[in-house]
This record gives C-alpha cells, structure tokens and sequence, in this order.
C-alpha cells in the first residue's frame, strides 16, 4: 500500500507487545480475543477482518485501562481457565513460527 508512517499514519502499536505479561509471555490474537472480548473466529480459514476488527477492540480496552486494570488483563490471559490457550489459526494450519 506504501504507506509512510508519520506522513499517512502517526504510528503502530503491537498488541502482543501491550499484552505480555512480566514472564515475557506472548499470545496469539485470537487467545487474546478469546479471553478478553469473548469472541473467537467464526471458522477455522484466516479472516483478516476478523483480525482487523478485534485488533481494534482489543486496542480500545488497553488504552482506556489504567496500568492496574491493563495487568489485570495480562493476568486474566494465563488463568486456569483459559489455559492452555488453543493453537493459533496458524499452528493449526501446520505454519511453523518463530
């Protein structure tokens, strides 16, 4: 698309950087999704809307927490009773990733 970042858009945010707990942990967009919004994908193909559209949700949950509420959130992605999380879409489709 050549979009320059400071011309086209201010900047990037990774979500999975925002969501790493303090043991460094990172999770997939969709264990994010899963725990935090409720929501998983309606099928079992890679839906980039889908993606497009819980990315922004889970960006509007992270910047209106507090820095408390913010590591509730990271905590709630490693309780019992979401883990182990489900493999990502692309862990299923048998992608190797780093």
């Amino acid at each position: 698309m050549s979009l320059n970042e400071g011309q086209d858009f201010t900047g990037t945010v990774n979500l999975s950087e925002i969501f790493s707990n303090e043991k460094g942990m990172v999770f997939s967009l969709r264990h994010e999704a899963r725990v935090l919004l409720g929501r998983e994908p309606d099928s079992s193909v890679h839906d980039p809307c889908w993606d497009a559209k819980v990315s922004i949700d889970l960006y509007k949950l992270a910047s209106s927490a507090s820095p408390k509420e913010l590591a509730a959130l990271r905590e709630k992605l490693t309780k019992k009773e979401f883990w182990p999380p489900k493999p990502s879409l692309a862990r299923e489709c048998g992608y190797q990733l780093d």
